[in-house]
């Protein structure tokens, strides 16, 4: 009998611990994310950094002809306030102020003598001044404090620096707005399009290598935590994007750059970027030389190092 008792009790234990070791964990915090659009007053200090390296060797024939190398080092500090509004609550009018911009980007290739490129003269001619952009005419008026029109090369700097794709402020995109949704559970994971994971990176426009962003990304978007940030509230997510592009060319760009992006929870802004990775190039052709054909071949990579971030001054 005592025996049986014991069994009993145990039985009755394992029963207890089962029931506790199954019982459903508590479901992972929500966060709630909510748009705010900028106003007349607003401000943001803005910095990026971006640094390329790749390096590409060429056969011909089966013969190797060498390995052309590039690179791209670029910092750029601006300060903006917005001016104007339209009516749907898009910035269209904004001071810039440039208070640093670097680049270097430098080419080595068989058989050619190095070279290396900076700013443009119209970039140039943005570092420590301020301009005015009008984005509310087509194309975008800027012009200095006083009103005067800047040279054309001067206003196709900014507006290319400045501007999206769309003629709207970079700065103040309701783009990453509306690729993060209202509500997401810590641990969530959401799949992205094309469209939304160049607006996360700012990869704006149709690169002339890479082709539409829209075609060459997807990736996906993990909330892993809410974080304190200079007394604001942000998400921060795991960025994981895919890329494959150079379709019009005799070969491929592809790669898997990921990092970490910090979001405002109380507005949506994006306040810290950080997405780096390889990228691999392969491909080749064939071309026809008399009564021959020659192929010929392409391999190499490099990588992609993306860094930005922002500081924002809320009009009350």
């Amino acid at each position: 009998m005592k025996i049986l008792s014991l069994l009993g009790a145990l039985l009755i234990a394992s029963t207890a611990v089962a029931q506790t070791e199954t019982a459903p964990a508590p479901a992972p915090a929500l966060v709630k994310f909510k748009a705010r659009p900028f106003v007349v007053g607003d401000k943001a200090a803005v910095s990026s950094k971006v640094k390329v390296t790749m390096n590409v060797s060429v056969t011909v024939g089966g013969m190797e002809q060498g390995a052309q190398s590039q690179s791209q080092d670029e910092t750029n500090q601006h300060g903006l306030e917005v001016l104007g509004v339209d009516k749907n609550g898009v910035v269209n009018k904004a001071k810039v102020t440039t208070t640093k911009w670097d680049k270097l980007e430098k080419t080595e290739a068989p058989m050619q003598a190095p070279s290396e490129t900076g700013l443009s003269a119209g970039q140039t001619a943005l570092v420590g001044k301020t301009v005015i952009i009008d984005a509310s005419q087509s194309p975008a008026a800027v012009t200095d404090e006083e009103g005067k029109a800047v040279d054309d090369e001067t206003a196709k700097a900014a507006r290319k620096q400045y501007l999206q794709d769309d003629g709207t402020f970079k700065a103040f995109s309701d783009r990453i707005a509306k690729t993060v949704p209202a509500e997401m559970r810590i641990g969530e994971t959401i799949k992205l399009d094309g469209a939304q994971v160049a607006a996360l990176v700012g990869a704006d426009g149709e690169d002339a290598d890479l082709g539409d962003p829209k075609d060459v990304f997807s990736g996906t978007l993990t909330l892993k935590e809410v974080r304190n940030v200079l007394g604001n509230e942000v998400g921060v997510f795991d960025l994981v994007t895919k890329m494959t592009g150079g379709q019009e060319l005799p070969f491929t760009i592809s790669g898997d750059p990921k990092g970490e992006i910090l979001i405002g929870v109380n507005d949506k802004y994006l306040y810290k970027m950080a997405v780096k990775g390889q990228i691999k190039v392969e491909g080749g052709q064939t071309i026809d030389a008399g009564d021959e054909q020659i192929e010929i071949a392409f391999t190499g990579g490099g990588d992609v190092d993306v860094n930005g971030g922002a500081i924002y001054s809320k009009k009350k």
